[in-house]
């Protein structure tokens, strides 16, 4: 925010900051529409019927073709991030590769 106020590209904060160009606007329109608070960390919320079905489908199924899920297979077949899918193996302590 500070580099914007000077008149400084997103570029310029962004590579001082070690983040994207993409991330660094993100940051400036969510504290231009909502203020210090726009920058906090929205909440990620999945339901829990999908934590459910994921961890179904983890533990009694197997990919087509593979031995063994991965968080991009399971993420694809789910429409969630893999990202998702990983937090949702370590609330549960999981990890097909050992199943």
């Amino acid at each position: 925010m500070l580099a914007s106020a000077e008149g400084r590209s997103d570029l310029t904060g962004a590579g001082r900051l070690g983040i994207t160009r993409a991330t660094a606007g993100k940051c400036r329109w969510r504290f231009v529409r909502a203020g210090c608070a726009g920058l906090l960390d929205e909440p990620r919320k999945v339901s829990d019927n999908a934590v459910e079905q994921v961890l179904a489908r983890t533990l009694e199924s197997l990919p087509r073709g593979a031995t063994q899920w991965s968080r991009r297979s399971m993420a694809s077949a789910w429409g969630l991030s893999p990202s998702t899918i990983g937090r949702i193996w370590r609330a549960f302590g999981l990890r097909p590769r050992h199943i």
